[in-house]
């Protein structure tokens, strides 16, 4: 699997991209959550449920449906009772929601393993993506320090790096697009009758 850092790395960038006038901090906190939440099926080994079954690791989790439902919540905890758009509520509750799915196809990407429960419960067959470019080492005593460097180099290439670019790009044009194409909430508020 990817390391937890890449899985909470995801949620943290992620939150740099929420639309303006939204929280960054809350945005960071829930989004990390987000992102690292469906591997809270490891504390069902210590209750003895089967590793493979539905319940175990990689199982319902894991799911996209599971996933959506924690991003419209995780949404919902952001934005609370800021008054913003019906836009931005939809934007940021796509990205909470993306933010969620993540994780399930960061581990279906994973150079081994038995697969992911991304279409459970309708499906209960594990889902192992065609391309798996996320290393997983395999090697024990000496060549582990290996084939750990090797995993950290392939998640940089293949996570962090198309991460941070986004987040780029989504940072510059925020930067250089005219300020009328970029609702502010400052500006709402300064548009409300005064009482």
């Amino acid at each position: 699997m990817p390391s937890p850092v890449t899985h909470g790395l995801v949620g943290i960038v992620m939150a740099q991209t929420v639309p303006l006038g939204v929280s960054k901090r809350r945005s960071t906190v829930v989004f990390a959550v987000l992102s690292v939440m469906p591997d809270i099926d490891l504390l069902g080994s210590l209750a003895g449920i089967p590793w493979r079954g539905n319940l175990g690791h990689r199982g319902i989790t894991h799911s996209v449906g599971v996933a959506v439902v924690c991003g419209l919540i995780g949404a919902r905890i952001i934005h609370g009772k800021q008054g913003l758009s019906r836009r931005k509520v939809v934007g940021l509750t796509l990205l909470a929601c993306a933010v969620a799915v993540s994780h399930g196809l960061l581990d279906a990407a994973t150079s081994i393993g038995v697969g992911v429960g991304l279409l459970m419960p309708f499906f209960d067959e594990r889902i192992i993506l065609p391309v798996r470019p996320i290393l997983v080492p395999r090697a024990r005593g000496d060549g582990l320090v290996l084939a750990m460097l090797r995993m950290v180099l392939a998640e940089l290439l293949t996570v962090w790096l198309p991460l941070f670019v986004g987040a780029g790009i989504v940072h510059v044009y925020r930067r250089l697009a005219p300020a009328e194409q970029l609702p502010n909430c400052a500006d709402s508020v300064a548009r409300r009758p005064r009482a």
